[in-house]
């Protein structure tokens, strides 16, 4: 008789157009807790290709109930690659992702500010030559 492995039983909740929800269940082979969420020595937000730290999640779904299949994407390198990641470590990516989302939009701040103070400025030295009159308007 052949020797069967453990087999680990994923179940994800699915919400149908109709309202109606129902149960998935999945089979997939032994995993152990390592295999499940390999270990990391840089952050999710770090690229190992290219050592930047602007990695972004392309798309996830649900594994269980307590991890997540996700597809990252470095937009420096465009290196590419997918695996199963915990909810206290894809924590910490959200963190990193919202410091991100900030830092861009302070700099799309600063930037928006001193293309109007250009603006401005350009206005101003038109307006006291006199090459912008109420006709313009």
């Amino acid at each position: 008789m052949a020797q069967q492995t453990p087999r680990t039983q994923i179940i994800k909740r699915v919400t149908l157009p109709s309202g109606k929800q129902v149960d998935v269940v999945s089979f997939v082979g032994h995993m152990s807790a390592q295999a499940i969420v390999p270990a990391r020595t840089a952050p999710l937000s770090t690229c190992p290709s290219c050592g930047h730290d602007r990695v972004q999640p392309t798309s996830w779904s649900e594994v269980g109930s307590a991890h997540w299949h996700v597809h990252l994407r470095c937009p420096d390198c465009e290196d590419r690659r997918e695996a199963i990641f915990g909810q206290d470590e894809l924590d910490e990516f959200d963190v990193a992702l919202d410091e991100g989302t900030r830092a861009v939009a302070a700099d799309l701040d600063l930037l928006s500010r001193a293309n109007m103070a250009d603006d401005i400025d350009r206005f101003c030295k038109a307006l006291g030559a006199g090459h912008i009159v109420p006709e313009d308007f």
